[in-house]
């Protein structure tokens, strides 16, 4: 009698997981007719609710998103290049969000991937790749801190069935720095600093995308010495500014947005050029010069590392050395 009952309930528990596993994968898709009224404009409080919490279940409740106060942005493009995609950004009150890829399946959309998580997204958006037959996901991403203020412009593509990071520039930064913190210094010749930069970007619209950017980077200290309240933008006299040009452009081969090709001399290995580290606002400030004089490069198993400019030389030779 025991093991009969033991067996029942076993039965019932699978049943009841069964059950559980359905109304989760219900829930988890949404509804394709929905999601072509929502991007049309016809919002209803519903459907939001049905895309929050489908988004809530597919990326593991990463957010506990309250439904009331979350807005929902749905873009329809093609990402992997098949057919337009849903891409999904949830967005609370300033403080997390998250963007998803759905595909569209029938009558329906089922997730396929996490794009990524960030602080406040002020706008995201797809920018066509005709060369890779699909779009990447740009991203204008605001960071806050203690002491620094800072804007990101991110760029995400598909990749091997997953998303892959391809473009990162810092937009807008603003660092503030009380010299009274640096014990080596007395007060009297204490003063705030002040590091900035802003970015003109203009994209070049081509098969394989370009961003020309130029940075303006100034350099500033207070005028009012010795003190721990944070003075306003206007109390500090400018010590050095200047400009700095780049352009990204796209590369299929090594699905990232490069200022060049490379070989690296140390080790032989071919290399694209993502970032010259001389561009950085950081090359303002003396005690930082010798750290600007570095490349962040692309080896084409992936991996991302920082060189020395002298062992960089523009152009590839295939004399691989490095083991991947």
């Amino acid at each position: 009698m025991g093991k009969k009952i033991l067996m029942g309930v076993l039965i019932f528990a699978i049943i009841v997981g069964i059950g559980g596993y359905v109304i989760l994968s219900r829930l988890a898709r949404l509804d394709a007719a929905a999601i072509n009224a929502y991007v049309d404009g016809e919002v209803t409080a519903s459907t939001a609710r049905d895309i929050i919490l489908a988004t809530r279940i597919n990326t593991n409740n990463l957010f506990e998103f309250n439904t009331d106060e979350t807005k929902v942005d749905i873009t329809l493009t093609r990402i992997k290049g098949r057919q337009k995609d849903a891409v999904v950004v949830l967005r609370q009150k300033l403080e997390k969000c998250v963007i998803a890829l759905y595909e569209k399946r029938g009558d329906v959309y089922k997730f396929v991937a996490l794009v990524g998580t960030f602080t406040d997204v002020r706008e995201a958006q797809a920018l066509p790749i005709r060369e890779q037959g699909g779009s990447a996901i740009i991203v204008r991403d605001r960071v806050n801190s203690e002491g620094t203020q800072a804007t990101y412009i991110k760029g995400y593509a598909w990749q091997d069935d997953h998303f892959t990071q391809v473009l990162s520039i810092l937009e807008r930064y603003c660092w503030y720095h009380n010299e009274l913190a640096d014990k080596n210094k007395p007060a009297n010749r204490s003063n705030w600093q002040r590091l900035s930069q802003r970015a003109d970007m203009v994209w070049q619209d081509e098969d394989s995308p370009v961003l020309h950017v130029l940075f303006h980077q100034t350099y500033g200290l207070s005028i009012l010495a010795a003190q721990e309240k944070l003075p306003a933008d206007n109390e500090f006299e400018l010590v050095r500014s200047r400009d700095v040009m780049e352009q990204y452009a796209w590369s299929g081969r090594w699905m990232h947005f490069i200022l060049f090709e490379a070989t690296n001399l140390k080790n032989g290995e071919p290399c694209a050029v993502v970032e010259d580290l001389a561009g950085s606002p950081y090359g303002l400030l003396s005690e930082y010069s010798g750290e600007t004089d570095k490349f962040r490069v692309k080896y084409l198993d992936g991996e991302m590392a920082i060189v020395d400019k002298a062992d960089i030389k523009p152009g590839i030779e295939i004399k691989r050395t490095r083991s991947m």
